[in-house]
């Protein structure tokens, strides 16, 4: 029996590319490297904002030896130039995470909202009784201003995101605690996310996994680390809770 569905945020519950990426572009732009694109961004995304900064600059530092390489034997000048951003990409993660924490509290609603039919969803697992929990690595004031602006203001019942205490998923900590509020078993809970470390999340705390392809990463990434079921778009999850609830 169902009673309770946790969701992670980013890639599930809202589409947030525009806001990701924008936040980390600027910063990008602002210490002279190469942008990232949507498609790196929602690679990236998932496990924190310093992973995010973290690879962006892996990125930007490949990219600019790429660059390196190919100007090698044409003009020497511009390759050792080219080497030399390279390497201040790879050594500038904390001045990054720094802009990126700046930047961010000011662009990361950009172009971000729920993802069509999610409001909808959420409303008939309420009218059922559902418990809605929100399981996200997104920091605290902006997983509050993303909720509010797509859901309206408390609209979950319960939310753990990334305070700075409770472990980062994929631990299963913030799992627990939400299950201890809720006051319900591992057993009548089913978690939705759209990535590896949210699938492993669930396992992790003993829940079944719902994999949905309608966010950042694909079927193959679900299905290799465990998603119990795959959706499409978020009202297909009513069908899976009926079918589980009888």
């Amino acid at each position: 029996m169902i009673k309770a569905a946790f969701f992670d945020l980013d890639g599930t519950l809202v589409d947030s590319v525009g806001g990701l990426m924008a936040s980390m572009n600027i910063v990008m732009r602002k210490l002279g490297f190469p942008e990232i694109t949507p498609k790196q961004t929602k690679q990236y995304v998932g496990n924190g904002y310093q992973v995010f900064v973290e690879k962006s600059l892996k990125a930007a530092s490949e990219k600019l030896y790429r660059k390196a390489e190919k100007a090698e034997h044409k003009n020497p000048d511009l390759a050792m130039e080219l080497e030399m951003q390279a390497d201040d990409a790879l050594g500038a993660y904390d001045e990054a995470c720094e802009e990126y924490l700046k930047v961010f509290s000011v662009h990361f609603l950009d172009d971000s909202d729920a993802y069509p039919g999610m409001r909808e969803t959420l409303a008939e697992l309420r009218k059922q009784g559902i418990k809605l929990v929100c399981v996200t690595n997104k920091p605290v004031v902006a997983t509050g201003k993303t909720l509010d602006k797509a859901f309206g203001p408390d609209y979950f019942d319960y939310v753990v995101c990334d305070d700075g205490v409770i472990p980062k998923k994929p631990d299963p900590t913030g799992c627990y605690k939400a299950m201890e509020a809720m006051q319900v078993s591992k057993d009548e809970v089913i978690y939705l996310g759209d990535t590896k470390t949210d699938m492993v999340t669930a396992k992790n705390a003993g829940f079944l996994a719902v994999g949905c392809l309608y966010g950042f990463r694909d079927r193959k990434e679900l299905e290799e680390n465990g998603a119990d079921y795959l959706i499409g778009e978020p009202k297909e999850l009513l069908k899976i809770v009926a079918d589980l609830n009888g």
